[in-house]
C-alpha cells in the first residue's frame, strides 16, 4: 500500500493567514523605530510579504488541479501523488517553519536572550527560499495550463517559455543547498542528505587536483576543504550550486563510482546478509540461439559498436548454495549437500544515471532479497555510458538474458518464475527489455518490478522536474548530464564553461550578484547599491555584529534614553565597539564562519549592475536561448527502447504486470505516473505505489540509516516480488 501525500491536510490558508498577520504586526512595529536593526527586519518583514500573495495565488491553483493528475487503479483506489502534489508538499515544508519563526520573532523580540541577528538572518534565508518556490510555482502554474489532465508531460513548443525562464533566472538555489539544505525531508534523512553532499563539495577539489601532487596533499587538501564546507552553510551551498547546473557528466561518474571502492565491497561481507554464493560470471560474446515462444530459433549477435566486442559481466548471489551453483570455498568446508533448486529467479538492473555503478553498488539490498526471497538473483553489469551510449547496455541486458535461459542449471534455479528488477536507469531497462523479448520472440518475464524509473529521456516538461531545481540527490544539472550522455551526444567542458558563463551574465545584468565559493575575498555588492523601498535600509552594514555580554551590560545604562529597553538593546547589538563584535562573532550563525559573512543569506533583491554589466533585453533574450541548447533533446530519445513512454500500444501489448514504484520527492515521479497512466491506457496489467517523504535512489540508502520511511519502501518492493514468485503462471 503506498503511503499517500494527502496534501489536503495542510491548511494552507490558515498559515498564510497566519503569517500574514504576523508580518503586518511586524511592520508596524518595525517602522516606527529608527535603529539600524529594525531597518533589517522591516526590510526582510516587507520582503516576505510582497512574496506571500504570489505565492498563494500560484499555491491555490495547483491544489485545485493537482487531484486531476493523479493515477487511478482500474479498481478505483486512487494514487496521491505527482509532481504538483511534491511542489506542494516543499511549499508546506517552508511556510510551517516561516510561521513558526516570525510568531518567535513576535513573542521574544526584546529579550535579553533574543538575538535580533540569528532572527534576521533565519528570515533573510527563508526569504530567498520562498523568492525560488515563487519561482518554481509560476512557471509550474503555466505548464498546467497548457497541459491537459491526466497527461503530466508536455513536449509542444508552449513547454520552451517554462524551460527558458528555469535555465536562467535567479533562483536562490544556493539557499537550498546550504542553510535550509534537506528542508523537505525527515529528521532522520537529514544527516545521510548532509553527508552527501558536504562529499560532493568536497570531492570537487580532489576531482579538480593537479594529478602530479602527491596522494596524501590531495588527501590532506581534500579533508581541509571538507571542514570549511561541513561549518559553512553558505559557502557550501554557493559551491553545490555551481557544481550541480552545468555538471561534466565525468564528475558524476567520478563521484557516484565511489560506491566502487575495495574498502565498501569489503564492508558488504561484514554489515550486509552474509550469501553462500558470490560468483561474476563472464558472458563470452558469441552468438546466442534459443528457441523462441513459438517453436523457431532466435539468433542474437553480441553488440559490438566502437567499443568491439567484449564479454558481459553478471553477478549471482544466493543466499544459500543451491544445486548448479559453484559455492563459495568457505561453503563448500561446511554444506555438504547444496538445496535443490529455486523455483525462482531475479534478473536484475542496477541504477547509475546509465553513467556509473555496477551491481556491487547495489549489493548490500540484494543481499537481503536474497535472503528474504530465498531465491537467487542475477544482476548485469553491462556497458556505462557515455563511452557505451544507447542502445549498448540494452543490448548487453538483451544478450545476459538470452544467455541465463539457457543456462538457468548453473544458477541454482528452474526458473518457473523470473521477475525483471531494476531501479532508476535499471528501471528503464526492465521495461525496454520486457518489450525487446517480446519484440524478438522469446520468453518473457513473468512480472516486472521498475523502481523510481527513467521513462521519458526527452527534453518533455513535467511538474516533478522542476524539484531538480532544489533536489540534494539529483539536480537538474546531473540529470541532464545523465541523459545527454545516454544519447552520445554529450557537451565538452568549454560548452558547460560557456553557459555558465551567459548565466552569470544574464544575472549580473537583471543586479543580482553571486560570490565565487572558492574566493575568500568573495564579497556581495555594497549595501548602498541595493534597491528597496525603505531609505534606512541604504545605511545597513552589510552584517551587523550580535550582542556580547560585556555590551549587555550597558543596557540598563542606555535604557534611559529609550522608551522601551528592546530599543536599547537593538542599539548595542549594532554598535558595539570593535573588541565586543569580535567576541560575539560566532553567535552569528552556529554553522557559519566569521570570515564569510559577506555570504550569509542577503534579501532576494537586486542590486543596481555595474556600467560593463549592463545588457539589453535583447542581448538577454540571445544569452537565454543559447541557454536553452542545454535542454535539446536530438531524434534518438524519442526512440520508445530509450523512451519507453513513447511506445505504441502494440508494443506494450501483452507484457507481464508491471509494478511501479516512484518516490514523492524523486524528479522523476512523474515517470512512473506517466508509464501507469500509458499501461492502463492499453489494458496492460498495472500498479503505482509511491513512497512519500524519500529521495531518488532510496533503495541503496538503507544500508547508511534507519528510518522507517526508507523501511517502509523495502519491505513494499520485497512484498511486490514475494507475491510475484509465488504467482501460479498463467497456462
Amino acid at each position: 500500500m503506498s503511503m499517500p501525500m494527502d496534501i489536503e491536510r495542510f491548511n494552507f490558508n490558515k498559515i498564510f493567514r497566519d503569517i500574514e498577520r504576523h508580518v503586518e504586526i511586524r511592520l508596524k512595529a518595525h517602522q516606527s523605530k529608527r535603529t539600524q536593526t529594525n531597518a533589517r527586519f522591516y526590510e526582510a518583514f516587507e520582503t516576505l510579504s510582497q512574496l506571500l500573495g504570489p505565492l498563494k495565488e500560484h499555491q491555490k491553483a495547483i491544489s485545485e488541479g493537482c487531484s486531476k493528475y493523479d493515477f487511478v487503479h482500474p479498481d478505483g483506489k486512487v494514487v496521491k501523488g505527482n509532481g504538483y502534489r511534491s511542489l506542494l508538499f516543499l511549499l508546506s515544508c517552508l511556510l510551517q517553519p516561516v510561521c513558526d519563526l516570525v510568531v518567535k520573532i513576535s513573542k521574544n523580540v526584546g529579550n535579553l536572550t533574543f538575538s535580533s541577528v540569528d532572527a534576521i538572518n533565519n528570515l533573510c534565508a527563508y526569504c530567498r527560499a520562498l523568492q525560488g518556490m515563487e519561482v518554481l510555482f509560476r512557471n509550474s502554474v503555466y505548464l498546467m495550463q497548457i497541459t491537459p489532465a491526466p497527461q503530466l508531460f508536455n513536449n509542444t513548443p508552449l513547454k520552451d517559455q517554462m524551460l527558458k525562464a528555469l535555465s536562467h533566472e535567479y533562483l536562490c538555489r544556493d539557499v537550498f543547498y546550504g542553510k535550509l539544505h534537506g528542508f523537505q525531508y525527515a529528521p532522520t534523512m537529514k544527516p545521510l542528505l548532509y553527508m552527501v553532499n558536504v562529499a560532493m563539495a568536497s570531492y570537487e577539489q580532489w576531482y579538480n587536483a593537479d594529478r602530479g601532487e602527491s596522494m596524501l596533499r590531495q588527501l590532506v587538501s581534500s579533508i581541509l576543504t571538507g571542514g570549511r564546507y561541513m561549518q559553512n552553510s553558505s559557502r557550501r551551498g554557493l559551491k553545490l550550486d555551481k557544481l550541480t547546473t552545468d555538471t561534466s557528466v565525468y564528475f558524476v561518474k567520478a563521484f557516484w563510482s565511489l560506491l566502487e571502492g575495495d574498502a565498501l565491497k569489503k564492508g558488504m561481507n561484514v554489515i550486509a546478509h552474509s550469501v553462500d554464493v558470490k560468483h561474476t560470471l563472464e558472458i563470452p560474446a558469441k552468438t546466442i540461439k534459443l528457441e523462441g515462444t513459438k517453436g523457431e530459433e532466435v539468433e542474437l549477435i553480441p553488440p559490438s559498436g566502437t567499443l568491439g566486442y567484449k564479454p558481459i559481466p553478471l553477478l549471482l548471489l544466493s543466499h544459500k548454495w543451491r544445486e548448479g551453483q559453484q559455492p563459495s570455498r568457505t561453503v563448500s568446508s561446511r554444506t555438504p549437500r547444496p538445496l535443490p533448486p529455486a523455483t525462482g529467479l531475479i534478473f536484475h538492473m542496477h541504477g547509475g544515471g546509465y553513467v556509473a555503478q555496477s551491481p556491487n553498488s547495489h549489493e548490500f539490498y540484494l543481499r537481503k532479497w536474497t535472503f528474504e526471497l530465498e531465491t537467487p538473483i542475477v544482476s548485469v553489469d553491462y556497458t556505462l555510458a557515455p563511452e557505451g551510449p544507447f542502445p549498448r547496455a540494452l543490448d548487453e541486458c538483451v544478450m545476459a538474458y538470452a544467455w541465463v535461459l539457457q543456462n538457468t542449471d548453473k544458477l541454482g534455479t528452474t526458473a518457473e518464475r523470473i521477475i525483471f528488477v531494476g531501479d532508476s536507469a535499471g528501471g528503464n531497462f526492465s521495461i525496454t527489455l520486457a518489450m525487446k523479448a517480446k519484440e524478438l520472440g522469446i520468453r518473457m518475464p513473468d512480472a516486472i518490478l521498475s523502481v523510481y524509473p527513467s521513462t521519458n529521456s526527452t527534453s518533455a516538461a513535467c511538474a516533478s522536474r522542476v524539484l531538480a531545481v532544489v533536489d540534494p540527490i539529483l539536480p537538474l544539472g546531473i540529470m541532464l548530464a545523465c541523459q545527454q550522455a545516454y544519447t552520445g551526444q554529450l557537451p565538452d567542458d568549454e560548452v558547460l564553461k560557456m553557459r555558465g558563463e551567459y548565466r552569470d551574465r544574464i544575472h549580473k545584468a537583471r543586479g543580482f550578484y553571486t560570490p565565487d565559493p572558492d574566493s575568500k575575498d568573495a564579497r556581495t555588492p555594497p549595501p548602498s547599491t541595493r534597491s528597496s523601498s525603505s531609505k534606512a535600509s541604504k545605511q545597513l552594514p552589510e552584517r551587523p555584529p550580535p550582542p556580547s555580554l560585556n555590551s549587555l551590560r550597558e543596557v540598563h545604562k542606555k535604557s534611559k534614553g529609550y522608551s522601551k529597553i528592546e530599543d536599547a538593546l537593538e542599539e548595542v547589538e549594532l554598535n558595539g565597539d570593535e573588541e565586543e563584535q569580535s567576541d560575539g562573532a560566532e553567535a552569528l550563525d552556529k554553522e557559519d564562519d566569521p570570515n564569510m559573512q559577506s555570504l550569509l543569506p542577503n534579501l532576494p533583491k537586486p542590486c543596481v549592475p555595474e556600467e560593463g554589466d549592463k545588457l539589453s533585453e535583447q542581448e538577454i533574450e540571445e544569452l537565454a536561448t543559447e541557454l536553452m541548447k542545454a535542454f535539446d533533446s536530438p531524434a534518438i530519445t524519442n526512440d520508445p527502447y530509450m523512451s519507453p513512454m513513447l511506445a505504441t500500444p502494440e508494443m506494450l501489448a501483452g507484457l507481464p504486470p508491471v509494478h511501479l514504484v516512484g518516490a514523492s520527492l524523486d524528479p522523476l515521479l512523474d515517470d512512473s505516473v506517466s508509464m501507469a497512466q500509458l499501461l492502463k491506457s492499453v489494458n496492460q496489467p498495472v500498479s503505482l505505489d509511491i513512497v512519500h517523504g524519500l529521495p531518488h535512489g532510496f533503495l541503496c540508502m538503507v544500508s547508511l540509516g534507519n528510518n522507517s520511511d526508507l523501511n517502509h519502501a523495502h519491505r513494499l518492493c520485497l512484498s511486490i516480488l514475494k507475491k510475484e514468485l509465488v504467482t501460479t503462471p498463467k497456462e
